[in-house]
Protein backbone atom coordinates (compact mmCIF):
# COMPACT_ATOMS: atom_id res chain seq x y z
CA UNK A 1 0.00 0.00 0.00
CA UNK A 2 0.85 3.17 -0.58
CA UNK A 3 1.62 6.05 2.51
CA UNK A 4 -2.07 7.68 1.88
CA UNK A 5 -3.39 4.17 1.92
CA UNK A 6 -1.79 3.17 4.72
CA UNK A 7 -2.64 6.28 6.09
CA UNK A 8 -6.40 5.55 5.13
CA UNK A 9 -6.76 2.21 6.43
CA UNK A 10 -4.93 3.63 9.96
CA UNK A 11 -7.38 6.21 10.51
CA UNK A 12 -10.97 4.14 9.66
CA UNK A 13 -9.71 0.88 11.27
CA UNK A 14 -10.12 -1.30 8.17
CA UNK A 15 -8.59 -4.76 8.42
CA UNK A 16 -6.01 -5.53 5.70
CA UNK A 17 -3.48 -8.15 4.25
CA UNK A 18 -0.04 -9.52 4.94
CA UNK A 19 0.98 -12.44 2.90
CA UNK A 20 -2.03 -14.07 2.49
CA UNK A 21 -3.26 -13.56 6.13
CA UNK A 22 -5.78 -10.89 7.25
CA UNK A 23 -5.07 -8.32 10.28
CA UNK A 24 -7.16 -6.35 12.56
CA UNK A 25 -6.07 -3.50 11.63
CA UNK A 26 -2.97 -0.87 11.78
CA UNK A 27 -2.21 -0.02 14.87
CA UNK A 28 0.89 2.08 13.73
CA UNK A 29 2.65 3.76 10.89
CA UNK A 30 6.38 4.54 11.36
CA UNK A 31 8.28 6.45 8.93
CA UNK A 32 12.57 6.14 9.36
CA UNK A 33 15.36 7.83 6.78
CA UNK A 34 17.63 5.92 5.30
CA UNK A 35 20.49 8.79 4.42
CA UNK A 36 22.61 6.26 3.48
CA UNK A 37 20.45 5.65 0.08
CA UNK A 38 18.25 9.12 0.53
CA UNK A 39 14.76 7.45 1.18
CA UNK A 40 12.22 6.92 3.68
CA UNK A 41 11.13 3.63 4.84
CA UNK A 42 7.32 3.83 5.57
CA UNK A 43 6.38 0.55 8.04
CA UNK A 44 3.39 -0.70 9.18
CA UNK A 45 2.47 -2.36 12.58
CA UNK A 46 -0.38 -4.52 12.50
CA UNK A 47 -2.62 -6.09 15.25
CA UNK A 48 -3.44 -9.82 14.61
CA UNK A 49 -6.95 -11.59 14.53
CA UNK A 50 -6.53 -12.94 18.44
CA UNK A 51 -5.60 -9.46 19.70
CA UNK A 52 -2.54 -11.18 21.31
CA UNK A 53 0.13 -9.87 19.16
CA UNK A 54 1.19 -7.57 16.18
CA UNK A 55 3.51 -7.85 14.01
CA UNK A 56 5.62 -4.50 12.35
CA UNK A 57 6.29 -5.05 8.36
CA UNK A 58 7.32 -2.88 5.29
CA UNK A 59 4.17 -0.30 4.36
CA UNK A 60 4.53 -1.45 0.94
CA UNK A 61 3.93 -5.25 1.55
CA UNK A 62 0.71 -4.40 3.16
CA UNK A 63 -2.60 -5.11 0.81
CA UNK A 64 -6.08 -3.99 1.39
CA UNK A 65 -8.42 -6.47 2.29
CA UNK A 66 -10.97 -7.56 -0.17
Amino acid sequence: MTYKELIGAFNNDVPVVFRGAKYLSIEAISLRKNRKEKVVIVSATLADPCGRSEVTVLGKDVEPCD
